[in-house]
């Protein structure tokens, strides 16, 4: 085939899209062959298109199929077009239309190595889906067993070099939403030594089950400029109890960066929904979740998980902005996360737990009402457990803003614990409040048992808890270390409780210690740990030095 063809109900080259699809496999191509859609085409069963056992399709000989806003239209149990093997193949402003009232139902299935394809400023609508199976089904799906989708193969990729990009993905008409908007499984053996580099760039997913973007056994993919919601969505659709707006897991670096990056993630689980509401209320709720995604420092292939946004979000036991496990060289960068209500349990926003070689910069947790809670919740912004520092010298938290935001528990606006040398710097903990129980407990800045620590140029000020405020608290038994606090502003009003107890700066710390430049400002009817400023240092057990500090704690 060459040239440019034509499919439509009348005067067309093809009446049938399996017809064309039909002559393309048996022939192959010579230069680049265009399909222009010329009107709705009805498709009967699922078609494959296949790489030609000769005449092949490569990056100068490619197959483009322009829908020009056109429909392929089918009532398919699986998968509307199925790309087996067959590379450059490029769909453009066509609407994929699957009315399969099951959730097994796919617009296109990628597998045995469907590389260097294209879907671009495409819809992809399942209007008539209303019953949901777990493990099945998505709009745009890398899966080597059409029946088993979330099986992914040991002897071959599914799929690389692929892109998707500008689509728009939805479930109209009162629909939960297949199990997956996009499902993109790799080479479960090899996927460390060999690059995959999928691309899913500026797309609108407005409904789905379990997880927008789900990538597995991956190498170099990313997740970019897409808006994820279930928009589409009311309170009478279901939704899982475990929802992920991106899942990223067990993935390399081996040429180029992973990226989840820009992304928008809200109205999750519908417009509209409320801590009140009855019905359809997501248990445990991600934006991000990673989990064992390694980057390679020495050749700067870093894992990114930065810029992205969330807003309008409601959990009722668990929430998790960006969550990154076992990662390694990781970028946690000007993530946005506001307006996000809890029902009650766990909170965290930006988290690293565990692995290595972190930056948290940038980010804003903001306006968020974390649940009543109770004492045994926890809520922490930015939140770092166990995690090494080994190509960095040290980890960072830094420009960080974590404003305005509220539990009935225990908050901790900037943590980290047990391992890591860490530079923590022009961080912003502001008005932050854990009201309603008796044991409500906030500190702005909590940190235990790391190697060295810079904590320089902070402000941490107008936080509350019922129970007990503290601005910095830190505290480590191992010798040897360096904690340098420094030109940081300490803040503290405390709503005149007599019961209340607060610290400004509480430093347990066997650390080689200086304090120097600081601003100590606190007032206030509560019992006062560091009232004075030998109090402050009474826990200080190896030699400091403390100049340049104004000390302004007064007792009303």
């Amino acid at each position: 085939l060459k040239g440019v063809y034509t499919i439509g109900t009348t005067g067309s080259d093809y009446s049938t899209f399996e017809s064309f699809v039909s002559d393309f496999n048996k022939n192959g191509v010579n230069g680049d062959v265009i399909l222009n859609f010329n009107s709705d085409i009805t498709l009967s069963q699922t078609t494959a298109i296949l790489k030609p056992s000769s005449n092949p399709t490569n990056a100068k000989s490619r197959l483009i199929i322009n829908g020009k806003g056109k429909k392929l239209v089918g009532n398919l149990k699986r998968e509307m077009i199925f790309l087996n093997g067959v590379d450059h193949v490029v769909f453009k402003n066509l609407t994929f239309e699957n009315q399969y009232s099951a959730s097994s139902l796919m617009g296109v299935r990628f597998s045995n190595q469907a590389d260097s394809n294209t879907i671009d400023s495409c819809i992809f609508n399942f209007s008539k889906l209303k019953t949901i199976a777990t493990q099945e089904g998505g709009y745009v799906v890398f899966a080597h067993i059409d029946s088993a989708i979330a099986k992914a193969p040991n002897a071959f990729s599914n799929g690389i070099a692929n892109t998707i990009s500008n689509c728009i993905m939805q479930s109209t008409g009162g629909s939960p939403g297949p199990n997956y908007g996009i499902l993109d499984q790799q080479n479960a053996s090899g996927y460390s030594k060999s690059a995959t580099n999928n691309s899913f760039l500026n797309n609108r997913i407005t409904n789905f089950y379990s997880s927008g973007i789900y990538m597995r056994y991956v190498n170099g993919e990313q997740a970019i400029g897409n808006k994820i919601s279930r928009s589409d969505a009311s309170s009478s659709d279901g939704v899982d109890s475990i929802v992920k707006a991106i899942y990223l897991g067990e993935a390399y670096t081996f040429n180029r960066t992973i990226r989840v990056d820009n992304n928008e993630f809200y109205y999750l689980p519908y417009k509209g929904a409320t801590t009140s509401s009855t019905s359809n209320l997501i248990s445990k709720l991600y934006g991000v979740h990673a989990v064992n995604v390694v980057g390679d420092a020495a050749n700067k292939w870093i894992v990114s998980l930065s810029g992205n946004s969330m807003h309008d979000l409601v959990y009722s036991s668990l929430f998790h902005g960006i969550f990154s496990e076992f990662g390694e060289v990781t970028d946690m960068n000007s993530n946005t996360i506001r307006n996000v209500n809890g029902v009650g349990g766990n909170a965290y926003g930006i988290y690293a737990n565990y692995g290595s070689d972190v930056k948290m910069n940038r980010n804003r947790v903001s306006s968020c009402n974390f649940g009543s809670g109770g004492s045994k919740t926890i809520v922490i912004p930015i939140y770092a457990l166990d995690v090494q520092s080994v190509s960095y010298t040290m980890n960072e938290i830094q420009n960080n803003f974590v404003d305005s935001n509220s539990t009935g528990g225990e908050f901790y606006g900037i943590s980290s614990l047990w391992s890591g040398s860490w530079s923590v710097k022009n961080n912003r903990v502001l008005m932050n409040t854990s009201k309603g129980n008796s044991t409500g407990i906030v500190a702005a800045c909590y940190f235990v048992y790391l190697q060295n620590l810079d904590f320089v140029g902070n402000l941490l000020a107008r936080n509350y808890g019922d129970a007990e405020t503290h601005g910095l608290y830190t505290i480590n038994y191992n010798s040897g270390n360096n904690l340098n606090i420094l030109q940081n502003t300490f803040y503290d009003r405390d709503d005149n409780n007599s019961s209340h107890i607060s610290s400004l700066v509480w430093v347990d710390d066997d650390s080689n210690i200086d304090f120097i430049g600081n601003i100590v400002d606190g007032k206030g009817n509560s019992i006062v740990t560091g009232k004075r400023s030998e109090e402050h240092t009474s826990e200080l057990q190896s030699p400091e030095a403390i100049s340049y500090a104004v000390f302004c704690l007064k007792k009303k």
